[in-house]
């Protein structure tokens, strides 16, 4: 009864989703003519010009979209030598709920926006060590949206009406707020599809087809036929 009602909200006949009538299958490489503009296939590209390209603050790497710069709430990012060091969160769950990276010790992972490593782990990069009440102004990876605000609700009571001159701004569907700062989402509508390596990738139903772990729901993995 619940994936039939899920079924029925999403309208996925076959358990693919469709968001703003943007579907997996009708996502666009990179280098390829497109239409719209949030309709690529990778990652942080945009139809430019009629062709999937990388947006600003990105350049084409190896057939993805590379961040030109990586950014930290304060500080600079750790680098095994120019390579910047990648990382995974993973939150747990019972009594006790938060989170736990693979930085080493006196680092913190600045998650990216919607990007994962693997079923449940998000991805980042290691910065040197901030507490969750910092206040962040910076992206993790890509330029911040120069007219887009991310105002801070906390200020406000649950139940205050929120002043016109402090509504966010930042637009919605092709970026998100980190802290203050208004950043580029990698994929489009990204509160349902979400960033892999570089490719975009959305949620599928059980019995349908998927191509690795991170694409099913909780509590489900991808195997071959019969397996």
């Amino acid at each position: 009864m619940h994936l039939s009602l899920v079924l029925l909200v999403l309208g996925c006949l076959f358990g693919e989703a469709v968001l703003y009538g943007i579907s997996i299958s009708s996502l666009v490489p990179l280098g390829h003519e497109c239409t719209k503009p949030y309709v690529c296939r990778n990652a942080y590209a945009l139809c430019i010009d009629g062709i999937c390209k990388c947006r600003s603050g990105f350049e084409e790497v190896d057939g993805i979209c590379s961040p030109l710069e990586y950014r930290c709430p304060f500080g600079e990012p750790l680098r095994n030598g120019n390579q910047v060091v990648e990382c995974a969160t993973t939150r747990s769950v019972g009594p006790t709920t938060g989170t736990v990276d693979d930085c080493p010790p006196g680092n913190k992972c600045f998650e990216h926006l919607h990007s994962e490593i693997d079923n449940g782990r998000q991805h980042g990069h290691c910065c040197p060590s901030f507490t969750l009440d910092l206040k962040v102004n910076a992206c993790p990876v890509g330029e911040q949206h120069t007219n887009g605000t991310c105002p801070d609700l906390s200020k406000f009571p649950a139940d205050f009406p929120i002043p016109v001159e402090a509504r966010r701004t930042c637009p919605y569907g092709n970026h998100d707020c980190v802290g203050s700062a208004c950043c580029p989402e990698p994929c489009p509508a990204s509160n349902t599809f979400f960033e892999v390596k570089g490719l975009c990738y959305t949620r599928v139903f059980l019995n349908n087809e998927c191509t690795m772990d991170g694409e099913c729901y909780p509590n489900a993995r991808c195997v071959q036929n019969g397996g």
